[in-house]
């Protein structure tokens, strides 16, 4: 019988995590694959518009082609896990560097602020980069934001991520945000601020 028993826990603990991980693979294609296609698409539309107002798009095809091999060489990334190269260089780095890719493709100012260096593990760290693109691709598809600003500190062992805008929306919090944040034992409001901003904090158990 505790043969029998260990095999039955054994198997409800593997469909467990083969759940786990298509819930984690669905929210990584969301964030990273599906977002990058809608930014792509917006660029195209915007481009088709223009052209039927009989204006010149060619510098705006040649930031499009430009914008398109940016995302091919990240989505190898995903498909090769979060590259090697993006941990060896730290967390911050990575997140800054993300931060001014998007600047340069979607004309949105994003700041990068940290109260020391922070160093995580590297799932940690893979996590939080795919919630500050998540953050990021919601304050450009679901507000009129010209500004944005990323905060991370650590605060009484625990890490905290902040992502604001200058555009308030009304507040909810972001589900694939939020799922991430509750399987790593951590905690996601969205408040917004009088002076018009909006800012969703994430505060992660160290």
């Amino acid at each position: 019988m505790p043969v029998v028993q260990n095999i039955r826990l054994l198997d409800r603990l593997a469909t467990t995590a083969a759940e786990h991980e298509r819930q984690r693979l669905a929210r990584d294609i969301h964030d990273t694959v599906i977002q990058r296609y809608i930014g792509l698409q917006y660029k195209v539309a915007a481009i088709r518009n223009k052209l039927a107002q009989g204006a010149n798009v060619s510098a705006d095809v040649d930031h499009l082609f430009a914008m398109t091999v940016s995302e091919v060489s990240n989505l190898r990334g995903f498909a090769q896990g979060l590259k090697e190269s993006d941990l060896r260089e730290g967390f911050l780095p990575a997140v800054r560097r993300f931060a001014s890719q998007f600047s340069d493709n979607y004309n949105l100012e994003v700041q990068v602020v940290s109260e020391g260096e922070i160093v995580i593990k590297d799932r940690l760290a893979a996590e939080l980069i795919q919630i500050v693109q998540e953050g990021l691709s919601n304050i450009r598809k679901h507000t009129s934001a010209t500004t944005s600003r990323i905060s991370v500190e650590r605060v009484n062992g625990s890490l905290s991520l902040t992502i604001e805008n200058n555009r308030a929306t009304e507040p909810f919090i972001p589900r694939s945000i939020a799922e991430r944040v509750h399987e790593l034992g951590g905690e996601v409001n969205v408040i917004c601020e009088p002076d018009d901003r909006t800012v969703v904090k994430v505060q992660i158990p160290l």
